[in-house]
């Protein structure tokens, strides 16, 4: 950059070129703000809606904002955030030389107030009377100061102003707390009293005591870097390692920094390593927002470090301690306000290895305009600046808070948004490095390299001030505001004949803005300029020379020009993409493959490109199996849909992620590796024959639904994704994903939906749940696992294997017991039942019993249990299991086990006690009864008893059927399958010829068996107890009490109708216990919920629900 012994005619030149620049690009940019205007009305009409929307919500309370700095890109991106929550704003900044700032054009602006800047003369006193008058006149609610550095302790004078004499609220430190955090030495003094660390810093007031410190530098092998404590731009840059190579240019170096009593300075040790700064929103010593982004000497492009990476998280920590100690420590007042600290990274290298250090460098008690970085985001941020005005549990954002502690944690970045200025990269990377081409001083591959660079820029990063819909403050910022305060500086030259003064002029108004554009964009024409120094480079007394000098200009004053044109058709063509939001959040990192699915669509009456882009809806579908189908994998579906079955066809088609590894998690949306996870799931249940699609002939046809994960193909479009929505989400229902995470071995641990809280863990797999405005349950799927491969052979290799005896037999009816319902059977004329819960098997016991007999001993024995470990068993009422659900099991399967229906499903049918006293019961009856009457049913029950006891011995015995579950003899399931259908058709014809129907009795034996708690524990303490055969006294009494009801089932029965001979109810109860003994052995649930242990059992009033959830 030029300083004040540069010759004038540089200074003329390098000021002069910039307004020419601008004069040229003038009519492209112009075209851009016309085609800009054009389309504003058809992108300004979607933020139109959303605010007027918001502004007319039933609990929404429009707030006055007043934005200070809104010439800055701080300033104006705070002002557009806040006006499109709805809310109304007022801007006001300083304007010196009447020349207006770019944000009083902004269309979010409800009113504009010029402020005067304070000075030596005037003091601060007019400026704070002015801002004091503009609250009160406009009835301002809030103020937020996105002040620059120069009026940073004012703000904070007016701060404490607006507060005693207003009900404005403040987002601004004190004057006591700013003057604090900005001096740089006083910084570091109050950090270090906090408890906090920070680099090696000495305060200098000369040059002697620089130089104590740099003599003891050879021996600590320290360097330093001197800082002004003040505002000094013309030293802003100087970032000189001290001591220097020799000790004369050390003191050479000293020597020219203007240091005294006055002005003091700061020696600071130099830390090599990489800088960040971060920007925070503190309200009341809280950290509300927070943004980190890598940062330089002259910071022209910001890009947020992700959240949760370790120095984002470190960053964020250090800042949280540093405000809350601040606040708590009771010096100054109540830390509400803006914090930005500059870090930079140590790293230490010691015997227990490297250490990486955070150190912090030096604060801004003033906004940053990292803030920008939020974009997208400005809801949430918004939202948290309005904390401020309310006590934090009463409103937010205008709207009632109802759940006060909901934002916590603090707003950060969550969209990769990336920002530079179109002035600064156009000189530093286009036009100086075409000119130094030129003059051989760089090779073409760097000059490629920037040009790339450029059109990155332009075509994915956002420009500071520009937005579509609000264009004219960036427009005016490059054509008006910039050549003013340039033609201006060259005027207050002229008077003040001040080399140094012209070096760096003091703009108001603008004034870091202005420093920082001078430093950017000033070295470059600078170095030009030398370069084309007739002096210098084309000897006066050479004609020729000259002539060559002329030809060097015009050809790069075309080269300028080629390059404004494609920049600005560039900026132009990069608008008009930036219309298609959400394009960039459908790309493969994000979707996989299904991004080749992702289109823009031009709309003509828009004028703009609308992003379309598939998703899957995840579903239960059913299939349609043919009796010749026998290969596992294929099944026959329409054309809508497209069944998941793990086969390599299947993954093609449902385009399942091919790579899923941790580090990728955080791009991949993760409904790709559920997708993975269920494909893996049905490739596993298929290969166990848990689907069993082959049947033989002569084989009574399945009754039961099968049903699978399938998806279907939903094209959306981005316009209707909410705000909060950061990567495309998949469509699923309560229902089905509650039944796909049970199949996938996960438990329930919370499943609330109506109140936004669903989650679910186990074998490798989780699910959480949270709230998105707009939208509603977003689910989170995370798969703790390795990598997925494309190759069949080693596509599931690193994912956790489904144990066998995990899986569920995959049919409708058997979902449905997970969410307390037993399924109907139509051919026994069976409805469905509910016994989820308590109050639903008082309300199935009533259907069954009429009287209401039955539910009151249900209700009496569970409050005599009240404290005790079995409170929750349903002694008797679980036989309804087993009697009235259909056969579940697939034939020829091994896979049998079936959701729990119930807190409790220990039952008298499916224990050794049960069977043991069933079967010499049923010989004792025989042996009792005349020969001559027709027993043949009561005969084969007894004859297929004891040759499947003789045969099997998990038949009686319970234990050793549960040991294998889902692993069994097919054999043995085959055979017990077999009876389970010959005493159904033996009932079915019962029902069918009118002679006794199985609903009225296996109502008549449930109101009985609720009775045997009680009646057994009676006799076994009175001593009344019957032949236990060696096993449980409790169940085995029981059963010879079932036996002991029949005479009343009998009456029970006549009072419903029947006509027919008792010994014909008798031998229907024989058959449907029996029947009973055979849903239990073909069927076994989890060894945690069976038999006598609390299972995990959904809500009924889920099951079949179409409430959508979302997979983000």
């Amino acid at each position: 950059m030029l300083d004040s012994a540069a010759p004038r005619p540089y200074h003329i030149l390098q000021n002069a070129s910039l307004v020419l620049l601008s004069l040229f690009v003038l009519p492209l940019s112009s075209l851009i703000i016309v085609f800009s205007y054009i389309l504003r009305p058809y992108i300004y009409f979607r933020h139109v809606l959303h605010r007027h929307a918001i502004r007319h919500g039933p609990s929404f309370h429009p707030h006055t904002i007043l934005v200070t700095g809104v010439g800055m890109t701080k300033g104006l991106f705070l002002a557009r955030s806040f006006y499109l929550a709805g809310h109304n704003v007022i801007g006001a900044d300083f304007e010196p030389y009447g020349i207006p700032v770019c944000g009083r054009f902004s269309a979010a602006l409800k009113k504009f107030h010029r402020l005067p800047k304070p000075n030596e003369q005037d003091g601060s006193a007019y400026y704070i009377g002015e801002l004091l008058r503009v609250v009160r006149r406009e009835r301002v609610d809030l103020w937020i100061s996105c002040s620059g550095v120069a009026s940073a302790i004012e703000d904070g004078q007016a701060m404490e102003v607006l507060t005693r004499r207003s009900d404005c609220r403040c987002i601004q430190f004190d004057a006591s707390t700013t003057a604090t955090l900005h001096e740089k030495d006083t910084f570091v003094t109050a950090t270090q009293k906090l408890g906090l660390p920070t680099p090696e810093t000495h305060n200098v007031t000369s040059r002697d005591a620089v130089h104590k410190v740099l003599h003891q530098s050879p021996r600590t092998k320290k360097q330093y870097i001197m800082k002004s404590i003040g505002v000094d731009d013309a030293n802003r840059g100087d970032m000189t390692l001290l001591p220097r190579r020799t000790l004369s240019e050390t003191y050479n170096h000293v020597s020219r920094i203007p240091i005294n009593e006055r002005k003091p300075w700061v020696l600071q040790q130099f830390i090599k390593g990489k800088e960040y700064c971060t920007h925070a929103l503190v309200v009341r010593g809280k950290v509300k927002t927070f943004v980190a982004c890598p940062s330089s000497d002259l910071l022209m492009h910001y890009e947020a470090l992700t959240p949760q990476s370790a120095l984002s998280q470190a960053m964020l920590r250090f800042t949280q301690e540093f405000a809350g100690r601040m606040h708590t420590s009771g010096e100054g007042g109540p830390m509400t306000g803006h914090l930005s600290f500059d870090f930079l990274v140590d790293e230490v290298v010691s015997e227990k290895g490297t250490e990486t250090r955070l150190l912090p460098i030096e604060c801004n008690p003033r906004a940053h305009t990292a803030v920008a970085l939020f974009a997208g985001q400005e809801a949430m941020m918004t939202e948290a600046y309005l904390t401020v005005l309310q006590h934090p549990r009463t409103q937010m954002n205008g709207h009632a808070n109802e759940n006060a502690t909901k934002h916590e944690d603090p707003v950060t970045p969550k969209y990769p948004v990336r920002y530079y200025w179109v002035g600064h990269d156009l000189i530093t990377l286009i036009i100086q490095p075409l000119l130094r081409l030129l003059l051989r001083r760089i090779t073409l591959d760097t000059n490629v390299h920037n040009f790339r660079t450029f059109t990155e820029h332009l075509l994915l990063w956002r420009d500071g001030t520009y937005e579509l819909w609000d264009p004219l403050p960036g427009w005016w910022l490059y054509h008006v505001y910039w050549p003013g305060q340039f033609l201006n500086c060259e005027a207050e030259t002229k008077i003040s004949h001040s080399p140094a003064h012209f070096a760096i002029p003091q703009i108001p108004g603008a004034r870091s803005t202005y420093i920082m554009a001078r430093q950017s964009i000033f070295p470059s024409l600078s170095h030009l300029l030398e370069s084309f120094n007739p002096l210098k480079a084309f000897p006066m007394s050479s004609s020729r020379s000259f002539e060559e000098s002329n030809v060097r200009i015009a050809v790069a004053a075309l080269i300028v020009a080629l390059c404004a044109l494609f920049i600005s058709s560039g900026q132009l063509l990069g608008q008009y993409f930036a219309t298609a939001e959400g394009y960039r959040r459908c790309q493969p990192s994000v979707m996989g493959s299904w991004a080749k699915r992702t289109r823009l669509r031009w709309r003509w009456r828009q004028f703009r490109f609308e992003t379309l882009f598939t998703v899957p809806e995840i579903f239960l579908a059913p299939f349609h199996i043919d009796r010749n189908q026998e290969k596992p994998g294929l099944v026959s579906s329409n054309d809508k849909i497209e069944h998941i079955t793990g086969s390599p066809e299947s993954r093609n088609q449902t385009m399942a992620v091919s790579q899923y590894s941790e580090e990728r998690s955080n791009e991949l949306v993760c409904w790709l590796p559920l997708l993975g996870s269920l494909h893996r799931n049905e490739w596993e249940l298929r290969r166990y024959g848990g689907y069993n699609m082959k049947l033989h002939y002569g084989e009574p046809s399945e009754q039961q639904q099968l049903v699978g994960p399938a998806v279907r193909f939903r094209e959306m479009s981005w316009d209707f994704m909410s705000p909060d929505i950061v990567r495309p989400f998949a469509v699923t229902t309560v229902s089905d994903i509650a039944v796909m995470a049970r199949r996938l071995g996960m438990s329930w641990e919370v499943f609330r939906p109506e109140e936004g809280i669903m989650r679910a863990e186990g074998n490798g797999h989780g699910i959480s749940s949270t709230l998105a405005r707009s939208i509603g349950l977003v689910l989170q799927y995370i798969r703790l696992g390795g990598s997925v491969n494309s190759s069949p052979k080693s596509f599931f290799s690193d994912v956790r294997e489904v144990s066998k005896a995990e899986m569920y037999v995959p049919t409708r009816e058997a979902d449905m017991m997970g969410f307390g319902i037993l399924p109907g059977y139509d051919r026994l004329k069976i409805p469905f039942l509910k016994v989820g819960t308590k109050n639903e098997v008082y309300a199935t016991m009533d259907i069954l019993d009429s009287t209401r007999t039955a539910s009151r001993k249900l209700r009496d024995i569970n409050h005599l249990l009240a404290d005790k470990w079995d409170a929750h068993c349903m002694y008797g009422f679980s036989d309804i299991i087993a009697l009235a659900a259909p056969m579940i099991r697939r034939r020829n399967s091994t896979i049998v086990r079936v959701p729990t229906p119930a807190e409790y499903c220990s039952s008298l049918l499916s224990c050794k006690e049960g069977f043991v006293v069933f079967h010499n019961r049923l010989k004792e009856h025989l042996r009792d009864r005349d020969r001559n009457m027709p027993l043949e049913q009561a005969y084969w029950i007894l004859e297929k008893y004891e040759d499947l006891k003789v045969r099997y011995s998990e038949w009686e015995n319970e234990a050793e059927n549960n040991e294998h579950v889902n692993d069994g003899d097919v054999n043995f399931l085959g055979e017990v399958h077999s009876c389970w259908d010959a005493a159904t058709n033996y009932l079915v014809r019962l029902h069918d010829t009118k002679q006794l129907a199985y609903f009225d009795l296996m109502a008549s034996h449930i109101s009985h068996a609720v009775n045997y708690w009680g009646d057994a524990w009676g006799h076994i303490k009175q001593g009344k107890c019957r032949d236990h055969y060696g096993l449980s006294g409790l169940g085995a009494e029981g059963t010879h009490l079932y036996f002991d009801y029949l005479p009343l089932i009998v009456a029970d029965m006549r009072t419903k109708g029947f006509e027919g001979p008792d010994e014909l109810v008798h031998q229907a109860w024989f058959t449907m216990i029996f029947r009973g003994f055979c849903w239990w052995r073909c069927h076994s649930m989890h060894p945690a919920e069976h038999p006598s242990i609390r299972g995990e059992v959904l809500p009924s009033r889920y099951w079949g629900s179409r409430l959508p959830v979302y997979i983000g």
